[in-house]
């Protein structure tokens, strides 16, 4: 399992998370009468996930870049990094496949970079 490198923000811009439910994790069949019927289709559905890491300076977006494009192969591999919030490292892979990842000029030589990932159950 590959790992978010020690180099880079262990942590993100608390702010800047946004963890959400798995979606369409569950299956609702309404009928005619009375209450609808809900069943979880699996427990093991990855959350969409968010966050924003600053600043990073040039030398870390060169490793950033490295680490998604030669490590994960264009961020389709998995790896562990700190959860946020709890601090205890979890398996994470990058979601959007779109725009996984973008990075904005924050000052002359420093960086934000913003991540959408996916959250595996424990």
């Amino acid at each position: 399992m590959f790992t978010w490198p020690p180099s880079l923000h262990q942590e993100p811009e608390r702010s800047s998370v946004t963890i959400s439910g798995a979606p369409n994790a569950m299956v609702r069949t309404d009928f005619d009468r009375g209450a609808a019927f809900q069943r979880p289709l699996t427990s093991g559905k990855p959350k969409p996930a968010t966050m924003r890491f600053r600043p990073f300076s040039s030398a870390q977006v060169a490793t950033f870049e490295d680490f998604f494009e030669q490590t994960l192969g264009m961020g389709s591999s998995k790896f562990e990094m700190p959860h946020p919030f709890t601090g205890l490292v979890r398996v994470w892979r990058f979601r959007d496949v779109e725009n996984p990842y973008q990075i904005e000029p924050l000052g002359r030589a420093h960086y934000t970079v913003s991540v959408n990932l996916e959250l595996f159950p424990v």
